[in-house]
């Protein structure tokens, strides 16, 4: 299964059992170059340049905020994923990896 498909099988998932409303969430920075000037454009909802998980939304039962970052093969956390998801933690949120559909409604369910 490739990332992109993990992702919408876990948001296909989510809604078909009624746990969360989850969306899609790229980020990063957009660098935009003009007439010699450069603009910086921070997008998604995370840190600045990067970080926020690849799913955001919430948990039907309670309304808690979910961030579910998709993984496949030896991909990783990076740093700002992981200091991300703490983040959502401490406010009472849940978030982590999955690797499977299973492990993300697992989390959903149980966080």
């Amino acid at each position: 299964m490739t990332h992109g498909e993990l992702i919408d099988a876990i948001i296909l998932e989510a809604s078909n059992r009624n746990l969360a409303r989850l969306f899609r969430n790229p980020s990063g920075i957009a660098k935009h170059r003009k007439d010699g000037k450069t603009w910086v454009v921070p997008y998604g909802v995370g840190p600045k340049g990067g970080g926020g998980h690849d799913l955001i939304g919430w948990r039907m039962r309670d309304g808690k905020f979910v961030s579910i970052d998709a993984k496949v093969g030896r991909d990783e956390l990076s740093d700002a994923q992981i200091k991300w998801g703490k983040w959502v933690m401490a406010g009472n949120g849940i978030a982590g990896e999955a690797r499977s559909v299973e492990q993300a409604m697992e989390m959903i369910e149980n966080g």
